[in-house]
């Protein structure tokens, strides 16, 4: 992968349009006749960019977005690596996944951190003020230990990742097998086909009847990677646009949620130290009236659509 890679037409936090913006980097669209190859080519290289930018960032870890922006890039490109697996050795793919895995883990440490830290900042108004301050200097010193093993971590493995990246070789995938009408088989790795598999997986969870935090959570991870993978193939399809913004609605939903479920077992913490009951506090992170009838509802249209739009996915895979 080239070093310098041009940037493709993509929706952006603000945080990646800090970051896109002090690059010289142009942008591209994806056109419908665009060469997969090259579509990978260019994907990837975005990804790998904003990697490297976002490095200095989660460095410094002065901000939250910095280290933000740097693990949601993680996920991205090991979503991208697995979409477009049948473009590159799939063994280097795969210890690259790896890596980017380890690199995403220590990076959550610290956003944690960053996350329980804004929340102790909304409960100033429900707790004493004092507690407050001693929580937060407790959570600066977890936040610092975090940030140096962070360190530490790309200190020793992030040259050897971003080499591995740079040191992808893509070529042409095989359009079929030639082995007596096994063509799906041939064509298992291409992106609609690993597409397939995503929304397969999300589906499979969203039918359950189930409102356990834990099955919520993996839904939501499967969803994330559905929806990286629906931020490229869009693009291609105008008929993948209304299922994206779908995934993307039910995936923010489900991340409401988590985040207000992590900041109920922090009011653990906080009602011990302020001897003050957590239901007095609950308030501050309840669920929205009508929360689990509009998650109800964004799980019931995400569903339809992709059982809709499923075999249209599957025909392009072929």
């Amino acid at each position: 992968l080239a070093e310098e890679p041009a940037l493709y037409a993509a929706r952006m936090s603000r945080a990646e349009r800090k970051f896109a913006a002090g690059s010289n980097a142009g942008s591209h669209h994806l056109g419908e006749e665009a060469d997969r190859t090259a579509i990978a080519y260019r994907v990837l290289n975005h990804d790998l960019q904003r990697l490297i930018l976002s490095e200095p960032y989660a460095w410094e870890g002065l901000s939250g977005e910095g280290v933000h922006q740097m693990r949601v890039t993680t996920r991205q490109l090991r979503a991208h690596l697995t979409l477009f697996s049948g473009y590159c050795g799939k063994r280097r793919a795969r210890r690259t996944r790896t890596e980017l895995k380890a690199l995403g883990s220590v990076l959550g440490k610290v956003r944690d951190d960053d996350v329980h830290r804004a929340q102790l900042e909304e409960l100033e108004t429900a707790a004493t003020i004092d507690t407050i301050s001693q929580l937060k200097r407790r959570n600066s010193v977890h936040r610092e230990r975090h940030l140096r093993r962070l360190r530490k971590h790309l200190e020793t493995h992030f040259e050897t990742t971003i080499r591995d990246l740079r040191s992808l070789k893509l070529k042409e995938r095989q359009a079929a097998a030639n082995d007596g009408g096994k063509a799906v088989h041939g064509n298992s790795r291409s992106p609609y086909a690993q597409l397939a598999r995503s929304l397969d997986q999300c589906v499979n969870m969203a039918q359950a009847d189930t409102h356990k935090p834990e099955h919520l959570h993996g839904l939501r991870k499967a969803l994330k990677k559905a929806a990286y993978q629906l931020d490229i193939l869009a693009q291609l399809s105008t008929r993948l646009t209304g299922l994206r913004q779908s995934t993307r609605h039910l995936q923010s939903l489900l991340g409401q949620f988590q985040d207000r479920r992590i900041a109920q077992q922090n009011l653990t913490i906080v009602s011990m130290r302020t001897c003050q009951p957590a239901d007095d506090m609950a308030a501050v992170f309840d669920h929205p009236n009508g929360f689990w009838s509009e998650y109800e509802a964004a799980r019931r249209q995400f569903v339809e659509q992709v059982e809709y739009l499923i075999p249209y996915v599957k025909s392009r895979a072929r």
